[in-house]
């Protein structure tokens, strides 16, 4: 049982330790830089709202390229010297170590197992992929139930509407097959789909020539700026960092 639980603090003590590079290090540096940024678009009111949005996301985005850029270049060593790792390696065991000779001399007994901020460190890193897990797979659990969105609605194709669909694609530059789908549910207009991109609209919409026009703008808006994509690369960034 006293081995198992030194192995157990072990490993803790070595994923606390790569965390604290890979992990904990760029975290915390992006929340500095994240802090500022945000910071600095609070101030600048008079910007147009696409600015702070293409802003947000590019910060977003910096958060799993920092990350990745961790695996070449170590934060922590550059902001604590390589001081701190010489230290840390000299009690990679995770005990307090005292020299043969001087345990010998002294008569001072051998410390059992103590925790250490390492420790933590890595417990909390299990915390976070965990969590990261579970929302990684509520994300795919959504994206699954958007195949049988369709059917859940009751929407059906209409021809018409389909045609000025594809009308307005085309105006609009899209070319990709995009599909119209009409519920008889009240519900709001929505689009989902990266590669095969689907319209659903309401059929109060759909009825009114001027609505069906605006509302189909709006959503080969989407479509065109490849949006949905977007939105899920965002998503799912939020879930691996879920513990932010």
């Amino acid at each position: 049982m006293a081995e198992a639980t030194l192995d157990l603090l072990h490993a803790l003590k070595a994923i606390g330790r790569e965390s604290l590079t890979l992990l904990w290090g760029p975290l915390v540096l992006w929340t500095v830089v994240a802090a500022l940024v945000l910071a600095g678009l609070y101030l600048w009111r008079g910007a147009h709202p696409l600015v702070h949005y293409r802003a947000r996301q590019a910060l977003l985005f910096a958060l799993p390229a920092g990350v990745v850029a961790a695996l070449a270049v170590d934060p922590v060593s550059l902001i604590m010297g390589s001081g701190a790792a010489s230290v840390e390696e000299a009690s990679a065991s995770g005990l307090i170590v005292i020299s043969q000779g001087a345990a010998e001399g002294a008569g001072a007994p051998v410390s059992g197992p103590s925790l250490t901020l390492m420790h933590g460190l890595g417990l909390a890193t299990l915390l976070a992929g965990i969590a990261a897990l579970l929302q990684v797979v509520r994300l795919g659990r959504q994206a699954l139930a958007l195949r049988y969105l369709p059917e859940t609605l009751s929407a059906t194709p209409s021809v018409d509407a389909q045609g000025k669909a594809e009308d307005l694609a085309r105006t609009l530059g899209i070319t990709r097959p995009v599909r119209l789908l009409v519920t008889p549910q009240v519900t709001p207009p929505m689009t989902f789909g990266a590669r095969n991109p689907t319209v659903i609209v309401p059929e109060a919409v759909a009825q009114c020539e001027k609505d069906l026009r605006l509302t189909l703008l709006h959503e080969l808006t989407h479509i065109r700026r490849r949006d949905y994509l977007w939105s899920g690369m965002e998503r799912l960034v939020a879930a691996l960092f879920a513990i932010h």
